[in-house]
């Protein structure tokens, strides 16, 4: 496997976001894996759809691709682990740059995180959808308050993602 060099943009620098649908994610990001996520996809695909041979399991890739997609689609929609829900989304507790925290930083929940995209994604400054309300959904999955995505995935996916809306306050949407 080669090196891929990630480089992160700050959500502020980006004005708008859309999932095209073009499959980069699923060639380039390496899809890192909570316990339970293994457990959960092992048990329903078997036990070589995980590799173990990093620091943490990830799924595993078949010719440098995930192992899930197919036809240029992910065939596990309603399994995707959190990591893939959340690409080309990133959060972290504290500012990558210390130069960048004003162009990362975003409030919820009364807390404050540090949002990056990556700028491998096709989907950046792409479509009509403000990166600003998107960031809702980005940190409720993130954070496990909300499992279905509506604004975070090709919209070719969703059906009835926007019942668990229901639950959870996205901050004015």
């Amino acid at each position: 496997m080669g090196v891929y060099l990630v480089v992160l943009l700050p959500w502020r620098m980006v004005k708008t976001w859309e999932c095209l649908m073009c499959g980069v994610c699923c060639e380039k990001f390496v899809v890192p894996l909570t316990q339970e996520e293994v457990i959960r996809l092992t048990m329903k695909y078997g036990p070589f759809v995980v590799y173990k041979g990093s620091r943490r399991p990830t799924l595993m890739r078949i010719n440098g691709r995930c192992v899930f997609l197919k036809n240029g689609k992910c065939s596990i929609q309603e399994d995707k682990p959190k990591a893939c829900k959340l690409w080309p989304f990133h959060v972290y507790d504290k500012p990558l740059r210390i130069e960048d925290r004003n162009l990362a930083d975003y409030e919820f929940l009364g807390e404050t995180y540090y949002i990056y995209l990556d700028s491998d994604c096709y989907g950046i400054n792409q479509g009509s959808t403000p990166v600003e309300s998107i960031l809702p959904e980005v940190m409720s999955i993130k954070l496990g308050l909300l499992k279905d995505q509506i604004l975070t995935t090709c919209l070719l996916y969703t059906s009835d993602a926007a019942d668990e809306l229901d639950g959870v306050d996205l901050g004015g949407r």
